[in-house]
């Protein structure tokens, strides 16, 4: 549940904000430019800035405290909105304040979001978000993204490094305007289909070399299943078949495991995948030899690998 936002005026919230970073905006020989802040708190009405709510993209369900990072969907539908409102602010210097709610999950999550933004609009580098991070884990009291070598969580700056790290790779970067809906190799509309738990929780990680997908069932003939937990819908289990289709569409050639077998893997060798079991026991990392098993049969690989776990986190999402 979202804490209540308090209200500040404009001399409070320039006071209490963050300051992100500074784009230009230009038009002809006339140059402006847009400061973005970040706010804990809601911006009262005033001349001095324009406001933007990010609680809508910020996909926070619980109050752990740890960094859960924004759905690809919606991350791109959170630049799309942030671009869209600063497209119509027009050419003179003004301020955005982009707000949340208080929690630190939401905090967190719109910095991420902006971080996004800056990086594939407007190619701010990792290194100057750093700096900028720096400053909201002191103004605003958020976690600065430093981890011990052996803490397994994702943080901000991981983030953002493999967000660069794709841009320059070419997988994902700032769409045409006659195909908008290909952020680099990564078809947005397709990805947002099969994100979707009811229709195949797939999620294409590296775009034509890996994939990772909720680990089929044999379901005595049916496609798919639903799990209920008091009368509600709790999640959706899919048989090998159903996604064999899905995975041939995709390119797929072989398919991991990385569970205990919950089906018979003839199911895809029979429609002409290779089949891999690769179970390294507990535990969410995968040890060296099991990496570099994977690695090598992702390099040695006829097409896309699909790996998959019980319900494609865990160990296949690592």
């Amino acid at each position: 549940m979202n804490e209540i936002i308090e209200l500040m005026n404009a001399t409070e919230i320039f006071q209490k904000s963050c300051f992100i970073a500074k784009i230009p905006k230009n038009h002809g020989e006339i140059v402006g430019s847009v400061s973005i802040h970040l706010s804990r708190a809601k911006p009262t009405p005033s001349d001095q800035y324009i406001s933007f709510d990010m609680d809508p993209y910020t996909e926070i369900s619980d109050s752990t405290g740890l960094f859960d990072p924004v759905s690809l969907p919606t991350t791109i539908q959170s630049i799309k909105a942030l671009d869209s409102i600063i497209t119509k602010m027009g050419i003179r210097d003004l301020h955005l304040i982009c707000y949340s709610n208080p929690s630190s999950g939401a905090i967190r999550n719109a910095a991420y979001l902006i971080g996004v933004y800056l990086i594939l609009l407007h190619e701010k580098s990792t290194k100057s978000l750093e700096i900028c991070l720096q400053k909201l884990a002191s103004d605003l009291n958020i976690a600065n993204g430093e981890t011990q070598e052996s803490d397994p969580r994702l943080e901000l700056l991981d983030c953002w490094r493999a967000l660069e790290k794709g841009q320059s790779k070419g997988w994902i970067r700032r769409p045409s305007a006659h195909a908008p809906y290909l952020w680099g190799k990564i078809d947005i509309e397709a990805y947002d289909h099969y994100d979707d738990p009811l229709h195949a929780d797939l999620h294409e990680i590296v775009p034509g070399e890996i994939l990772t997908f909720r680990g089929p069932r044999d379901l005595g003939g049916l496609s798919f299943r639903d799990n209920l937990r008091d009368g509600r819908f709790r999640s959706r289990d899919f048989s090998p078949q159903y996604f064999a289709g899905i995975l041939k569409d995709l390119g797929v050639s072989a398919v991991v495991r990385v569970n205990s077998p919950h089906y018979d893997r003839q199911a895809f060798v029979e429609r002409g995948f290779e089949h891999v079991d690769l179970d390294f026991g507990g535990g969410p990392t995968p040890p060296p030899h099991a990496a570099n098993q994977f690695l090598k049969l992702v390099e040695q690989a006829g097409g896309v690998v699909a790996v998959h776990g019980s319900e494609s986190l865990g160990r296949a999402g690592t």
